[in-house]
């Protein structure tokens, strides 16, 4: 009688969690990792870069030593540095961006200072060859950054109505780009930004933008042709659950979160989906995010995998194989073997 009533009860939580995923995958999976590195030296961990054999990433926290640089072939620290300051060549807040094009260089922005750093990775240093400054555009907080071009750069600050920029270098016009996710009807002015809370990644060929949204489960995928930006497709992975008070949004407990990371190809987006009430956002929480949505870059729901490490980062290597960050105990860098 017990075994049954247990297995009633796992049948009702199956289904009640299942239920609320508003999309189906061609294919659903448990995947193993295997650990390539151990005891990555960082407090708080950044984005992962891959070049042919360098592994780049960052400890967000620390202001000396920032960047670390590993030869994932064969599980080497190669190199550490970079030094946050209040100097010509520094940043207060410095986040590793993206490499550049060709991977020659790799690039920092600073939402304090407003500002890009180029640096050459080879040189293995945070010394910039080249710097873009954002402080004359209208924009008074931009949070994250993304390069379109030599002219043209994508930002997402706390906009009002969209979710996000495209800057003109040159001119230094902000145009603003992509509809909210949802709008409430008596939500303030001032309170729009945390329904473009999330992350935007370009395609490698920079015809494709998409953006995941973080405190609810939502993905879009806009087309970039001549600098303009149309919506091809959009998934809602759980409805979101919301009260207003005094023109401002707050999210229920049982709101699922949404995405925390993704890595692009032109045929394919990888994203880390956390699926766990609002609660799960605490650093100390032990519900961390253990699966990786695959989207075709048409919209396709291609794949869900449940991984068996919990994740919080995602990147690619040029050979398109999948690589994330653990932190079952400490920071370990864990390939996993996706088709």
């Amino acid at each position: 009688m017990k075994n049954s009533i247990c297995f009633i009860l796992f049948l009702i939580l199956s289904f009640s969690t299942n239920a609320q995923e508003k999309i189906k995958f061609k294919k659903e999976a448990d995947i193993k990792g295997e650990i390539i590195i151990h005891d990555i030296p960082a407090m708080g961990i950044g984005e992962i870069l891959f070049n042919d054999s360098l592994f780049i990433t960052q400890d967000i926290r620390a202001k000396e030593d920032f960047i670390k640089v590993y030869n994932y072939k064969n599980n080497s620290l190669f190199t550490q540095f970079g030094k946050a300051g209040r100097g010509p060549d520094e940043m207060i807040s410095p986040h590793l961006n993206e490499l550049s094009e060709d991977g020659e260089q790799f690039i920092l922005y600073d939402a304090t200072y407003k500002k890009m750093h180029f640096c050459n990775l080879n040189d293995f240093n945070d010394k910039p060859v080249h710097t873009i400054k954002f402080n004359e555009t209208e924009m008074k907080r931009i949070f994250q950054t993304r390069l379109l071009n030599e002219n043209k750069v994508l930002g997402m600050g706390m906009l009002q109505d969209n979710l996000f920029t495209l800057i003109d270098l040159e001119t230094n016009k902000v145009t603003q780009h992509g509809k909210l996710p949802f709008k409430p009807k008596n939500a303030g002015n001032n309170f729009y930004w945390e329904l473009n809370s999330g992350s935007i990644f370009l395609t490698p060929d920079k015809k494709h933008l998409i953006f995941t949204a973080m405190y609810f489960g939502y993905i879009a995928c806009y087309k970039i042709e001549n600098e303009a930006f149309s919506l091809e497709w959009e998934h809602w992975i759980t409805d979101v659950k919301y009260t207003m008070s005094n023109g401002r949004i707050y999210f229920k407990n049982d709101n699922l979160i949404g995405f925390m990371n993704a890595a692009v190809t032109n045929e394919k987006i990888y994203a880390i989906y956390h699926g766990e009430g609002m609660h799960a956002m605490r650093a100390d929480d032990p519900n961390q995010p253990k699966t990786i949505m695959v989207f075709s870059i048409k919209g396709e729901p291609l794949a869900k995998y449940r991984t068996d490490y919990p994740i919080l980062r995602i990147g690619l290597n040029p050979q398109g194989e999948v690589f994330c960050v653990s932190n079952p105990l400490t920071y370990d860098l864990v390939k996993f073997d996706i088709k």
